[in-house]
Protein backbone atom coordinates (compact mmCIF):
# COMPACT_ATOMS: atom_id res chain seq x y z
CA UNK A 1 0.00 0.00 0.00
CA UNK A 2 1.04 3.79 -0.85
CA UNK A 3 1.36 6.56 1.39
CA UNK A 4 -2.11 8.11 1.78
CA UNK A 5 -3.14 10.93 3.95
CA UNK A 6 -5.96 12.90 4.79
CA UNK A 7 -7.00 16.16 6.57
CA UNK A 8 -7.82 15.22 10.36
CA UNK A 9 -8.50 18.85 11.58
CA UNK A 10 -7.08 22.50 12.47
CA UNK A 11 -4.81 23.50 14.92
CA UNK A 12 -4.09 27.08 16.18
CA UNK A 13 -1.57 28.51 17.89
CA UNK A 14 -1.99 29.37 21.47
CA UNK A 15 -0.67 32.52 22.96
CA UNK A 16 1.40 32.29 26.33
CA UNK A 17 -2.01 34.05 28.30
CA UNK A 18 -4.01 31.00 26.58
CA UNK A 19 -5.67 33.27 23.73
CA UNK A 20 -5.96 31.32 20.26
CA UNK A 21 -4.48 33.97 17.45
CA UNK A 22 -3.67 34.00 13.96
CA UNK A 23 -5.24 31.58 11.25
CA UNK A 24 -6.10 28.03 11.88
CA UNK A 25 -4.16 25.71 10.45
CA UNK A 26 -5.15 22.34 8.82
CA UNK A 27 -3.56 18.84 10.60
CA UNK A 28 -2.31 16.05 8.11
CA UNK A 29 -2.04 12.73 9.32
CA UNK A 30 -1.85 8.96 7.45
CA UNK A 31 -5.58 7.39 6.66
CA UNK A 32 -4.52 4.12 8.80
CA UNK A 33 -3.94 6.61 11.64
CA UNK A 34 -7.32 8.91 11.04
CA UNK A 35 -9.56 5.45 10.37
CA UNK A 36 -7.48 2.31 11.93
CA UNK A 37 -5.48 -0.31 10.53
CA UNK A 38 -9.32 -2.67 10.49
CA UNK A 39 -11.10 -0.57 8.13
CA UNK A 40 -8.11 -1.50 5.53
CA UNK A 41 -8.39 -4.99 6.36
CA UNK A 42 -12.33 -5.22 5.80
CA UNK A 43 -12.40 -2.68 2.79
CA UNK A 44 -9.83 -5.22 0.83
CA UNK A 45 -12.16 -8.06 1.63
CA UNK A 46 -14.46 -6.08 -0.55
CA UNK A 47 -15.07 -6.92 -4.55
CA UNK A 48 -14.27 -3.75 -6.64
CA UNK A 49 -17.53 -4.39 -8.75
CA UNK A 50 -19.50 -4.40 -4.86
CA UNK A 51 -17.16 -1.12 -3.69
CA UNK A 52 -18.13 0.93 -7.23
CA UNK A 53 -21.66 -0.21 -6.80
CA UNK A 54 -21.82 1.07 -2.97
CA UNK A 55 -19.94 4.52 -3.86
CA UNK A 56 -22.44 5.30 -6.93
CA UNK A 57 -25.08 4.32 -4.57
CA UNK A 58 -24.17 6.51 -1.90
CA UNK A 59 -23.00 9.40 -4.82
CA UNK A 60 -26.84 9.50 -5.94
CA UNK A 61 -27.95 9.19 -2.28
CA UNK A 62 -26.64 12.86 -1.57
CA UNK A 63 -26.94 14.27 -5.55
CA UNK A 64 -29.43 12.32 -7.49
CA UNK A 65 -29.20 14.76 -10.58
CA UNK A 66 -25.35 13.35 -10.34
CA UNK A 67 -24.15 12.11 -14.25
CA UNK A 68 -23.09 8.34 -14.51
CA UNK A 69 -20.36 9.25 -17.16
CA UNK A 70 -18.93 11.73 -13.64
CA UNK A 71 -19.57 9.33 -10.72
CA UNK A 72 -17.98 6.68 -13.40
CA UNK A 73 -14.79 9.21 -13.65
CA UNK A 74 -14.53 10.54 -9.99
CA UNK A 75 -14.44 6.50 -8.63
CA UNK A 76 -11.99 5.75 -11.26
CA UNK A 77 -14.01 3.17 -12.77
CA UNK A 78 -15.63 2.27 -16.64
CA UNK A 79 -18.70 1.03 -15.14
CA UNK A 80 -21.18 3.49 -17.09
Amino acid sequence: MGLFITMSGRRQKISAQGEHYGWSSTVFCTTERFWGESVFREAAAIRRDDAVERISRQILRLNPQAIQARISRFIGSTQR
